[in-house]
């Protein structure tokens, strides 16, 4: 067996025991997926204090990726191991992928994690409702051989609503930090006035660079960014090839303040009562307040080529919802792709 699926929490504590795994009984398991049942919508999400995960996953020598999707409220110091007896120490877990996602927030336990993560771990995903004060100064603690890294705040569209904390990436120590870092992608408000010239800007070997809803786009900033990326200059930099703008789809009727508490905490549980409930997306885009349709336009024409100093620049693939905001994005359906609802093209 090489990948490995348990939705369950109870069943995943039985079957990644200390004492069961150190009788080597996954000796060729590559992937391992935890999730949490959909259908269960009790109150008690959070794991067993006593859990200890991470420091347990290293007894599986041949692992190299793990998605952890419980939708547990926090992430517990347990299942970091915190405790003198079963500390995670650092980087004595040797991943390829990890993806951390779903979780009510982000306790700094996560900089213990983070240290834990031996070089190789290529690919990293976080997403939850909030992160700790100080989250970004910790995300230096990562292996410098990341490549590829997606950070999410906030439940997505359209249940949306602004999260307790949310710190923003701008540690210009960063890029110092991720010299390899080629994908980005940032979602909610995790961006500030000084991301761009702190952070991306100084991540030389950028290809892709994506900005999932919710984010404070600056449009001077963007296209600043965009026209250097693009210029024909030899002694530009040429790295960008891929850039991906999601717009909000948010009701604004909606009141997301109105929810319950306890479903607002974990948004697997608030898909499953949105369904068929009276959760509506927007029926127009939803355009950020520092990047409107004819910034969005203007963001087109650059990644084209057009308009750069000194003629036709080089081109960055544009895509995202915001194509479809557009109307430049070749159709819903027929051939094309499917528009969200509320930005098809339309013929």
């Amino acid at each position: 067996m090489h990948v490995l699926t348990v939705i369950g929490i109870e069943v995943y504590r039985i079957l990644l025991a200390r004492k069961f795994l150190e009788e080597r009984p996954f000796p060729h398991l590559h992937g391992l997926s935890l999730g949490v049942d959909a259908d269960y919508l009790g109150e008690d999400l959070r794991e067993p204090d006593d859990y200890a995960l991470f420091a347990n996953l290293a007894l599986i020598p041949t692992l190299r990726t793990v998605v952890l999707e419980t939708s547990a409220h926090d992430l517990p110091t347990g299942r970091l191991n915190l405790d003198t007896v079963t500390h995670v120490a650092p980087r004595s877990l040797y991943l390829l992928e990890l993806q951390v996602v779903d979780f009510g927030r982000i306790g700094p336990e996560a900089s213990t994690l983070f240290s834990a993560l031996r070089p190789g771990l290529t690919s990293l995903v976080v997403s939850c409702q909030a992160f700790y004060k100080g989250f970004d100064e910790d995300l230096v603690r990562l292996p410098p051989t990341v490549v590829s890294l997606s950070l999410t705040v906030g439940l997505l569209c359209p249940f949306y609503f602004a999260p307790a904390v949310a710190p923003k990436i701008d540690n210009p120590l960063l890029p110092l930090a991720l010299p390899n870092l080629r994908h980005l992608r940032l979602a909610g408000p995790l961006v500030s006035p000084s991301t761009f010239p702190a952070v991306i800007e100084r991540l030389a070997e950028l290809r892709t660079l994506a900005f999932g809803t919710h984010v404070d786009l600056d449009a001077a900033q963007l296209l600043a960014y965009l026209r250097r990326r693009t210029s024909p200059s030899p002694s530009a930099p040429s790295t960008l090839t891929a850039l991906q703008i999601d717009l909000c789809r948010c009701d604004p009727a909606t009141d997301t303040l109105a929810l319950d508490p306890g479903l607002v905490r974990r948004s697997a549980a608030l898909r499953f009562h949105g369904r068929g409930s009276r959760f509506k997306v927007a029926r127009s885009p939803n355009w950020p307040v520092g990047l409107g349709e004819d910034d969005a336009r203007e963001v087109v024409r650059v990644c084209s080529g057009v308009g750069s100093k000194g003629g036709a620049g080089r081109e960055v693939q544009l895509g995202g919802s915001v194509v479809c905001a557009l109307k430049v994005c070749g159709g819903d359906g027929f051939g094309g792709h499917r528009c969200f609802e509320g930005l098809a093209s339309g013929t």
